[in-house]
């Protein structure tokens, strides 16, 4: 509550040092976008491992990563693995590659995003997510979902998209329309 109100967090006030040295700030921006701490790591698998759950509540087939080799590689050369690959279920029982992202809106690289819209941060990501996998997706015939999140808890446009339609057809299949 205290970081989605912009407030201090009383036990990160004092002498505490991240891991990567630097002094933790007290309203604890610098612990949500360190790429030396695991608290970044962390949340980003936490969701991979939900959505994973969630494609196999939804009768897809469906693994963390995995697909190691399975994507050519990038238009920069660089090797691609999913976070998240689905296959089997759905309203359009497509094969579905996601890779999930957590952004910090108040993070140096996305606080003029975030200023500038709602979801600012997210929507940023999303087009760079989509650059990067996309393109390798479709040529061997797999639906791209960026799954970005942002650390106060909304998710980006795209996997929204995705996903209420998913809810719908599993709602509908199972009867509870609510």
């Amino acid at each position: 509550l205290r970081l989605r109100l912009g407030l201090p967090i009383p036990r990160l006030a004092g002498s505490y040092l991240c891991q990567c040295q630097a002094p933790l700030d007290p309203f604890g921006h610098h612990s949500l976008t360190c790429r030396n701490g695991y608290h970044r790591s962390l949340r980003h698998d936490r969701i991979a491992s939900t959505i994973r759950d969630m494609l196999r509540a939804l009768s897809h087939v469906a693994r963390d990563t995995g697909l190691d080799g399975y994507l050519p590689l990038s238009a920069s050369g660089a090797k691609l693995v999913l976070d998240v690959y689905g296959s089997g279920g759905g309203p359009h029982a497509a094969s579905v590659g996601i890779d999930v992202a957590v952004t910090h809106p108040c993070a140096a690289s996305y606080v003029a995003a975030a200023a500038r819209e709602a979801l600012g941060c997210a929507a940023l990501r999303e087009g760079f997510k989509v650059g990067k996998y996309r393109p390798a997706c479709s040529t061997v015939g797999i639906q791209f979902v960026p799954a970005v999140f942002e650390t106060f808890g909304s998710c980006g446009a795209q996997f929204e998209a995705w996903f209420r339609p998913q809810v719908a057809w599993m709602s509908e299949r199972v009867g509870d329309r609510d």
